[in-house]
């Protein structure tokens, strides 16, 4: 897509804009006046049935307690997000980046910044907190506009 003139236009330098939520990614270049989506992925949601891990203590015929095991799911989905993630930002895409901009929910943040290489932290230009995976390119650009004034 055409990156409207208001909007910085990387002519010199190309960026990587790099947007997440908790279970996807989507990796955007951004060069000479374009802005295309290189690659994404999405971790699939855990299907749980009705009584899936669900457990009571019981003594002398009385309910003592009762929970389910829920919580383990949602460390797995992360486990497999970062591990997915890993694998997306080896891509040669990224290396040829100049900039990085991350796009990416503030609890987020510093666990994807872990995941990164050396190499890749040293081009973060921006990181943006919030959840902006489902929004339009130019929204991206635009809150990249008003952080930067020159690139």
């Amino acid at each position: 897509m055409k990156i409207p003139q208001e909007f910085p236009q990387f002519k010199e330098k190309k960026a990587v804009l790099i947007v997440t939520s908790n279970q996807e990614a989507r990796f955007l270049l951004a060069e000479n006046g374009v802005i295309e989506e290189f690659d994404s992925f999405e971790i699939s949601k855990p299907h749980y049935s009705d009584r899936e891990g669900f457990f009571m203590r019981r003594s002398g015929g009385k309910v003592l307690g009762s929970g389910s095991v829920y919580e383990q799911k949602k460390e797995k989905i992360k486990q497999d997000f970062f591990r997915e993630f890993r694998k997306s930002i080896k891509k040669p895409f990224l290396k040829k980046a100049d900039l990085i901009y991350l796009f990416c929910p503030g609890y987020l943040s510093n666990e994807i910044k872990e995941n990164m290489d050396n190499l890749l932290k040293d081009k973060i230009e921006g990181s943006f907190r919030g959840n902006y995976f489902t929004e339009h390119p130019l929204r991206f650009l635009e809150l990249i506009k008003k952080k930067t004034i020159k690139i």
